[in-house]
């Protein structure tokens, strides 16, 4: 099944690919594909590295968006309903901050999020915890590299315990704890730390990382502004989740509540 699915998004892609090149006009920048275009075209008048720009990765980086848009966000997304049902009180400060900020009579945008710190602090909480993807992505080595005491080949395969990052005692007291607050300095501002890393670092961090940031906070928001999340009576919740490629939470029910107003 899943097989299916990926073999599905490749002819997605290749089909939108070959249809971009039909329509393509010089200096067009609506989407990515076209974007992606102009800066090859700009590259090959430079004799600037435009082969760095081949069909392969084109169609590689789609594969990245659209994967970082759907399975990773909506795993995540799911942790931070679960994290709302087992804290209560977590889910009332952002829902009091929804109110503050956005109101009832319009949608959550991305302008919202400066001035929403106990949200972003929430979603950075939800990030650390859950930490769907416990050792990252492989990478390989380019050339030697000196890494303290140790040589680490050249094409060597690289695998990053995110996991052991996001859930060190020094770096965060009492790990295993769902606290946002964390991330709230004593004025109150939203202080990103920067040992949270779940979409990785340098210049092969996650291609998707902003289209995945902005889909979580606009969904997390719109779901809290209009509804409560409460466990149904009897159902047992765990922060255990289920190891594989990606973390997710075991399965669980949650009731929606519609707000008074909205």
């Amino acid at each position: 099944m899943f097989r299916g699915a990926a073999i599905q998004l490749q002819e997605f892609c290749k089909k939108e690919e070959d249809r971009h090149v039909k329509e393509y006009q010089p200096g067009k920048n609506d989407d990515y594909i076209n974007a992606y275009f102009t800066e090859r075209e700009l590259r090959q008048k430079q004799n600037n590295h435009a082969e760095m720009f081949d069909d392969f990765t084109l169609n590689r980086n789609l594969d990245i968006l659209f994967k970082a848009g759907t399975e990773t966000t909506t795993t995540t997304l799911r942790w931070g309903l679960l994290y709302m049902m087992m804290h209560p009180d977590v889910q009332r400060k952002v829902q009091q901050e929804i109110d503050d900020v956005i109101g009832s009579d319009r949608s959550p945008t991305m302008e919202d999020k400066l001035r929403m710190p106990y949200t972003d602090a929430t979603l950075l909480e939800i990030a650390r915890r859950a930490t769907i993807v416990p050792l990252n992505v492989p990478h390989r080595t380019t050339e030697d590299v000196q890494l303290d005491h140790f040589i680490i080949p050249k094409d060597a395969t690289i695998l990053t315990n995110l996991w052991a990052v996001h859930h060190d005692e020094k770096l965060f007291p009492d790990p295993f704890s769902f606290r946002p607050e964390r991330f709230i300095n004593e004025r109150g501002q939203f202080v990103k730390h920067q040992a949270v890393i779940p979409f990785s670092l340098g210049k092969r961090f996650c291609l998707g990382e902003p289209l995945a940031r902005m889909e979580l906070f606009l969904y997390f928001t719109t779901i809290l502004q209009k509804f409560t999340i409460v466990n149904p009576e009897g159902q047992v919740l765990t922060h255990d989740g289920i190891h594989s490629t990606v973390h997710g939470p075991k399965h669980y029910k949650l009731k929606a509540i519609p707000r008074e107003g909205y």
